[in-house]
């Protein structure tokens, strides 16, 4: 196994083949209500996964392009600017690998700086003493099972009730009058989240996107994930409801967006926080409705969920089949902007002496190699 230049751009490719699938089915409430949150969830860390994963498997075929993917790469490695020797010639693939490096750096220091900015501010800000909200989260706390010390903060700058914290909660809840049924509704729904541990599927989210960041695909998988994230915790919540519960709960959603609307919130909701009311896109929102009023979860997951995953799992294994590599090399002469075929036909190595090989092209040496594991090299006869 290994990873090369082409098996990263394959593993960019097939990710965002897996992301469009994801953002249709997403949009398509019929799909959730028949087969479930699961295999849109199994698509997402399937893009997810394939996109990490970019490595050559030693059952992967190499398709040689001999004519695109040579001009492609010439166009980029030509050099543009030559400053002072031809060792230091300046090209579109380095200004393209300065600028993605420099955007990774950019959005990476400014999470950081951000989640360590925000942890000093709620640091220093006490959670409630309200006996109404106290009650509420003790009961919920203590029906789930767990033992966690959950912090609520009420504050006039938020303007909706989100979850933040990997290892302890801190709730956050606007400055709205609540009854009691409909403070547990809210705080359930952010409890949830906590437990599925979807700040840490957010971080690793917002990691991709910082490493990726020039991709608009990633970024609209980010937006999907928000929603799916969402959609899943209503779904787990209202499976236990009869639909008279369910629409009191959808009440109690609808009220903090009609009492948002005209609000302004002062304080950034971090990257791993979740936000009961995570968009302001009325169709999102109706697709959630939509999918509490019509939708019920399953205690198992379904023969046809479970196939569908299946065939996720035989389209990725499928990615790793092929990776497109250009049938020619550049020489190892800097500025030389033609490229050469190497094929078992027109090429063949030699042994030298110090365990090397010497490359040679229709009858001409072209270059020396140490190792000789990769294609095209592999299937060049040795003389």
């Amino acid at each position: 196994m290994m990873i090369t230049a082409y098996s990263v751009l394959m593993a960019i490719l097939w990710c965002n083949v897996f992301i469009c699938i994801v953002a249709l089915i997403r949009r398509r409430d019929s799909f959730i209500i028949h087969f479930s949150i699961f295999p849109l969830f199994f698509l997402v860390f399937a893009s997810i996964f394939r996109l990490l994963c970019s490595i050559e498997l030693p059952i992967t075929t190499v398709i040689r392009s001999e004519v695109i993917l040579p001009a492609v790469i010439d166009s980029f490695t030509k050099p543009l600017v030559i400053m002072g020797s031809s060792d230091s010639a300046v090209n579109i693939a380095t200004m393209l690998i300065v600028i993605w490096a420099g955007g990774c750096f950019y959005h990476i220091q400014k999470y950081i700086r951000s989640l360590i900015r925000f942890n000093k501010r709620i640091a220093n800000v006490p959670g409630t003493s309200e006996p109404q909200i106290l009650t509420a989260v003790n009961e919920i706390v203590t029906e789930s099972g767990k033992s966690h010390l959950v912090k609520i903060i009420k504050s006039t700058e938020v303007i909706s009730p989100m979850v933040t914290g990997f290892f302890q909660p801190v709730i956050f809840l606007p400055d709205i009058e609540l009854s009691d049924s409909e403070l547990k509704n809210i705080l359930l729904h952010e409890w949830t989240h906590f437990l599925h541990k979807d700040a840490w599927v957010k971080l690793m989210m917002h990691v991709i996107l910082s490493v990726f960041w020039w991709n608009p695909l990633i970024h609209l998988l980010n937006k999907d994930l928000d929603h799916i994230l969402e959609i899943r915790c209503d779904l787990k919540l209202s499976a236990q409801w009869d639909m008279e519960k369910r629409f009191y709960y959808l009440e109690n959603i609808t009220k903090i967006i009609k009492w948002a609307r005209c609000k302004k919130s002062l304080l950034d909701t971090p990257f791993h926080a979740t936000a009961l009311i995570s968009t302001k896109r009325s169709s999102k929102i109706e697709q959630r409705f939509n999918l509490v009023l019509n939708t019920e979860l399953p205690k198992q997951y379904p023969l046809p969920s479970l196939l569908i995953c299946g065939l996720t799992l035989l389209v990725l294994g499928f990615s790793y089949i092929f990776v497109l590599q250009p049938a020619g090399f550049p020489t190892t002469e800097p500025g030389y902007e033609d490229f050469y075929m190497v094929t078992p036909e027109n090429a063949y190595l030699i042994i030298n002496e110090d365990s090397t090989y010497s490359l040679y092209v229709d009858g001409q040496y072209k270059l020396k190699l140490k190792t000789i594991d990769s294609e095209p090299y592999l299937t060049l006869p040795i003389k």
